[in-house]
């Protein structure tokens, strides 16, 4: 037995569906580069936060897209609208005082270590503390981004 199946609509289903998910690309895009300059933002906050002796800690500051990040937004079972996060400490980045990489000390830095004397130094949370100067701001993207996703879907 033949089964066949046929549209009577002359395929305007099929534009429909694909014009919505062309629009959703849209959006997505203009939800991106707003949440994108959000994080440009905490990323020259950190810089400018970051102790600096040589520089080296500082120049090692990356916004990261992709991967696993702390904040990301998601819809539905699709990609992520962004998946991006803020990093400190790179294997190729030297110091050049001290012949550290800064992978090696970003994290004594950033949360306060124990010097060689027995007293504690506090560390200068650079990285959290650029975020949080900017949840506002992040915060309201982030809802006017899953309120837009909304809206398309």
């Amino acid at each position: 037995m033949t089964v066949v199946v046929s549209e009577t609509d002359s395929g305007t289903k099929k534009k429909v569906i694909l014009e919505l998910k062309e629009s959703h690309k849209r959006m997505k895009k203009a939800v991106r580069e707003e949440l994108e300059t959000v994080w440009q933002k905490i990323w020259e906050d950190a810089v400018n936060l970051c102790p600096k002796d040589t520089g080296a800690l500082a120049s090692s500051i990356k916004v990261v897209k992709g991967g696993t990040g702390a904040f990301g937004i998601a819809h539905g079972a699709g990609e992520p609208v962004l998946d991006i996060y803020i990093t400190a400490g790179d294997p190729s980045i030297v110091n050049p005082k001290t012949g550290k990489t800064t992978d090696y000390y970003a994290s004594l830095v950033h949360e306060g270590h124990r010097m060689r004397d027995g007293t504690f130094w506090a560390g200068v949370a650079f990285l959290t503390e650029a975020i949080l100067n900017n949840w506002n701001e992040l915060d309201a993207a982030m809802a006017k981004a899953l309120k837009e996703l909304d809206k398309g879907v």
